[in-house]
């Protein structure tokens, strides 16, 4: 009777098991995903994402010209990656999404708000005064998010467009399925963004104000789908790719030159909603846009590839933590960032390796990484079932 008493029941045993296979399998279907990938996206993104740690120095001279297209193009390659669920399966597929973004932003906001609050000059360590800071912080996070937050909250702005771009792209592309509708949709939406920028007089919250131009770029990566599967059949060669970069890489320089002598003028900041001038935002976006594209299939095809597409794979922790990792060095080492490089070095390498380590951990996975986090109440679950089962052993 004792014996039988504290074996598990089989029942238990295959709800743990059936719990844990599901998280891994999950996993794995999720890294098999990113290997069959084209390369030269994530090469893309990681070109990207140094231009976006670099903005964020005003070291860096181009900052400027690198606004008018590096946060667009994250849009458009997230359009462009974009896999439309069933109807049936739309409310399942926009929840999971939900999770998979919103559990690491709440994760990082508790760290990046411990290390803000262990960074500022404070006098005293009270209880009421930290529990007023996160009180005040979780506000900043929960209700507002977008444009109010800054320091190591400053990207909070992305997260927050890009969740609401994912799910009304997904609910419009539920009914509307014709790429010249949606073309069409996406203007109507960049004329939107750029109006309501013109008459917003207060900020919104979770820059839902950004979200038509940042939807505008979205649809526009999802209608290229086809163009970019048609050139990839063509089957250019290293040599044609590399004339195409250079050709690109020169109308770039030219409309700098035009810039610079004020033949005309665009600001693009999507962070607050800005673009100056509809009428070159979309020609300039496409030109910058193309060459990151040309240039990204040249070095997937070299060895120089592989730091690229290490930072192409880890943009969620580096645009988290780049600006926190600069903030504790310099607050360390007193250091007052005269180079733009070593801001980048510690912005893209310290979050690579405290991704490493996240890896290491399912649960820290799904907190931080946005790994399968839908499934981090099954896992706790399985969790402490397996506890229990051990403890009645």
């Amino acid at each position: 009777m004792m014996q039988e008493r504290y074996t598990p029941p089989k029942i238990k045993q295959n709800l743990y098991l059936k719990s844990m296979q599901v998280i891994l399998e999950n996993r794995i279907s999720s890294s098999v995903v990113s290997k069959h990938r084209d390369a030269y996206i994530d090469v893309a993104k990681g070109l990207l994402m140094i231009l976006v740690v670099l903005g964020h120095t005003p070291d860096f001279g181009f900052s400027s010209y690198a606004y008018w297209f590096h946060m667009p193009a994250f849009f458009y390659i997230s359009g462009i990656l974009h896999r439309q669920p069933e109807k049936a399966l739309l409310r399942s597929f926009l929840k999971k999404k939900s999770i998979n973004l919103l559990l690491p932003y709440f994760a990082y906001a508790f760290l990046i708000g411990i290390t803000s609050y262990t960074l500022s000059d404070r006098s005293t360590w009270a209880i009421s005064e930290i529990l007023g800071f996160f009180a005040f912080t979780g506000y900043k996070v929960l209700v507002w998010g977008g444009e109010r937050l800054n320091g190591g909250f400053s990207i909070y702005w992305y997260i927050n467009c890009f969740l609401w771009t994912v799910i009304l792209f997904s609910l419009l592309n539920s009914f509307v399925n014709r790429k010249t509708t949606l073309f069409l949709t996406a203007i109507f939406s960049l004329i939107a963004g750029v109006g309501i920028e013109f008459y917003q007089t207060v900020p919104i919250p979770w820059n839902l104000n950004v979200v038509p131009l940042t939807l505008a770029f979205y649809i526009i990566g999802h209608c290229s789908k086809d163009l970019l599967e048609w050139l990839k059949t063509l089957g250019l060669s290293l040599l044609e790719i590399f004339f195409l970069f250079i050709t690109s890489l020169a109308l770039c320089t030219v409309a700098i030159y035009c810039n610079y002598i004020g033949l005309f003028s665009l600001k693009v900041d999507l962070k607050y909603g800005v673009i100056s001038n509809p009428w070159m935002v979309l020609p300039i976006f496409a030109l910058f846009t193309s060459t990151i594209l040309l240039l990204s299939l040249l070095i997937a095809r070299s060895r120089a590839s592989a730091a690229l597409l290490i930072i192409g794979q880890n943009t969620l922790p580096i645009m988290y933590l780049h600006i926190t990792a600069n903030l504790i060095y310099k607050a360390l080492l007193k250091d007052t960032f005269n180079s733009a490089y070593l801001y980048l070095f510690i912005g893209i390498a310290i979050p690579i390796l405290l991704s490493l380590l996240f890896k290491r951990s399912l649960l820290l996975s799904m907190l931080l990484l946005g790994m399968n986090s839908s499934n981090i109440l099954t896992y706790t679950h399985s969790k402490i079932k397996g506890g229990i089962l051990k403890s009645t052993k």
